[in-house]
């Protein structure tokens, strides 16, 4: 089934303008003297949770495998953190989720740019 361009557009939408937020509040960080960077945190939780959100909808309402395969990721990811929270490496792990991130939002984008070749597509 078709993934629907325009909320993929809009989801795109959504993760520039996490990024924008971040990407500002670690340059003003210096700035700030450190203040903006507890923003960070905050962006990062609704990031996550936007992105779960719209796995959820896109995997359910369309059968994108590739979302299903995400959020499969995120749940062993989320007990992985879990179970491992006590230990002294742990924090490298809430790292991983800025990977997740970015290719979620890199499929995101692929799926929403995408468009069907054209015979001046094809190379002879």
């Amino acid at each position: 089934m078709n993934l629907p361009r325009k909320f993929l557009k809009f989801d795109y939408g959504v993760h520039v303008l996490f990024g924008a937020l971040a990407a500002l509040s670690i340059v003003l960080t210096p700035l700030s003297e450190g203040v903006s960077i507890w923003l960070l945190f905050p962006l990062w939780f609704l990031l996550g949770a936007w992105q779960v959100l719209s796995a959820m909808v896109l995997a359910l309402a369309y059968q994108n495998e590739v979302r299903a395969y995400y959020l499969l990721a995120v749940v062993v990811y989320g007990i992985a953190l879990y179970f491992l929270l006590s230990t002294s490496g742990a924090e490298y792990l809430f790292f991983l989720s800025l990977i997740f991130a970015a290719w979620y939002a890199y499929q995101t984008y692929k799926d929403a740019t995408y468009r069907t070749p054209s015979f001046w597509d094809l190379e002879f």
